[in-house]
């Protein structure tokens, strides 16, 4: 009796509990009725897609290695545009931090290089984060202009290289350039107007080139103009965003916090400090300085500066271990700018309505400042201007003995491309017919060069530059054939007469 009725107290409880909780009106939400519940989570995420609170606060707090990185790249004048976006809150603070810290503003460099003197050979580490950019850029911009052919495959190949069918069945090729560099050194001649100049020079050993750069202009002043106009566009687009909640719907806070991001973002990125801390060296330096990322990479440059010093080119020995510590007035200054962009963020936190907007702007900001952080770009941004006029070590293409029979003419086995892709072109064939493209000739395997032998096609034509690097590739300075030893024993020989001669 006692179990039947507990059943039926339970039936009885439960069938009072869902006539409770069913709705009265049918017009109304069909949910449990709560009455310590005023939102549903539909309602929360519906009332957070529309109007998303206190996100672009958030943004503001992530991203600040992005913005220094670009102020970097940007500083070298009186005012340095750096478009507001996220991450000024975050690099506020850290900038703060290094300030009372190391007393650094600007980023690490990218990767370790050296800084080498050819007429001491004295090798200095480098510090600089410009001259580790100046290194990656340069190293792009020779390479651009490498040529590329087919040459047939022999021996053992790099597991990056693709063999490439031929019309000869037992014969594969594969594509090089000349930034493989074989057995063949190409040489140029500098033209005597050029012997008075800045030269740089750039060896790639084992994949090593030397090549020449003239220096163009005034050292420590990076040319803006691209960065100038980008920033602009950036600005504009900025602003209209911030003005459509202002026309719309009156509601003006979207375009003060961009305006006021704006000038508090050019207030903080042209602290002169920036300037005078990436450009901290000597102007007027004479004589030959290497750059490289050092042994096993390919890229070694090697910058001749004015006989006499008379020019206004950066020391980059100087440039490559100055270190440059903030004074109270960086301290104060730094101080002053966080407190301001907190009392920033203070506000974008306050935002509820049209923060959408908010967000666009940011974002805008954001693509803008990772674009001018990353960017490879000349010389002349950089405030080191050069140019490229020579190069040895290029790998040279074998014209002489072109062997008789042609790469495949099928683009898509050429580019190992997938199997769809594969179809979509056997389906084209059946549609249209078989496409034909242009024969390419696949000429004979040419042979690398010795490390060795590009640092003495140097040495042979550049007193002094050879030597220099020889201590650099191979450390040991052990050299276990006979006519390498005596090539650098006469090099070394001539080196002290020149130098003899011309005290």
């Amino acid at each position: 009796m006692r179990s039947r009725r507990s059943i039926i107290a339970l039936w009885v409880l439960g069938v009072v509990v869902v006539a409770n909780c069913t709705p009265l009106k049918s017009s109304q939400t069909r949910r449990w009725e709560r009455p310590w519940q005023e939102e549903t989570g539909s309602t929360i995420f519906r009332d957070q897609m529309v109007n998303p609170s206190e996100v672009f606060s958030i943004m503001l707090i992530i991203g600040g290695d992005i913005v220094q990185k670009a102020i970097a790249q940007m500083a070298g004048k009186r005012v340095t545009l750096v478009a507001f976006s996220f991450g000024w809150v975050a690099y506020a603070f850290n900038g703060l931090m290094s300030a009372f810290g190391d007393g650094s503003l600007m980023p690490d460099p990218d990767f370790s290089s050296s800084v080498i003197a050819v007429r001491t050979g004295n090798k200095k580490s480098n510090n600089s984060w410009v001259l580790c950019r100046l290194i990656r850029d340069l190293e792009q911009e020779v390479e651009n202009d490498f040529q590329r052919w087919y040459e047939q495959a022999e021996g053992e190949l790099p597991e990056s290289s693709r063999l490439i069918d031929t019309e000869d069945p037992k014969v594969k090729c594969t594509i090089v350039d000349e930034g493989d560099t074989g057995l063949v050194v190409t040489m140029c001649k500098v033209s005597p107007s050029i012997l008075d100049s800045w030269f740089i020079l750039e060896l790639m050993i084992s994949l090593e080139i030397l090549t020449i750069l003239k220096a163009l202009g005034d050292g420590g002043i990076p040319d803006q103009h691209q960065n100038v106009v980008l920033y602009s566009l950036t600005v504009v687009v900025q602003l209209v965003l911030a003005m459509i909640p202002t026309i719309l719907y009156g509601n003006w806070s979207v375009l003060l916090m961009t305006f006021s991001g704006t000038v508090l973002a050019a207030l903080t990125a042209s602290l002169k400090e920036w300037r005078l801390e990436k450009y901290k060296a000597r102007r007027g330096a004479k004589g030959l300085i290497a750059i490289t990322r050092g042994n096993g990479h390919k890229h070694v440059f090697v910058i001749q500066n004015g006989k006499h010093g008379d020019s206004k080119h950066i020391n980059l020995e100087d440039l490559a271990g100055a270190v440059r510590k903030a004074d109270h007035v960086t301290r104060t200054k730094s101080v002053i700018l966080a407190v301001t962009w907190v009392f920033f963020l203070l506000l974008a936190g306050g935002l509820s309505d049209h923060t959408w907007f908010l967000l666009a702007v940011g974002l805008c900001g954001m693509a803008h400042n990772v674009y001018v952080a990353g960017r490879h770009v000349n010389s002349a941004n950089h405030g080191i201007p050069v140019q490229v006029n020579k190069s040895f070590g290029k790998r040279m293409r074998n014209s002489l003995d072109t062997i008789q029979f042609f790469a495949e003419n099928n683009r898509f086995r050429d580019l190992k491309a997938t199997s769809h892709l594969a179809m979509a072109d056997n389906v084209f064939e059946s549609w249209f017919g078989k496409r034909t493209m242009p024969d390419r000739k696949v000429f004979e395997t040419s042979k690398r060069p010795r490390v060795m032998e590009v640092l003495q096609a140097v040495e042979r034509e550049y007193t002094g530059v050879g030597l220099a690097l020889l201590g650099e590739f191979f450390p040991s300075a052990r050299l276990d054939d006979d006519a390498d030893r005596e090539f650098w024993e006469k090099a070394r020989a001539k080196l002290q007469e020149e130098t003899q001669n011309k005290t």
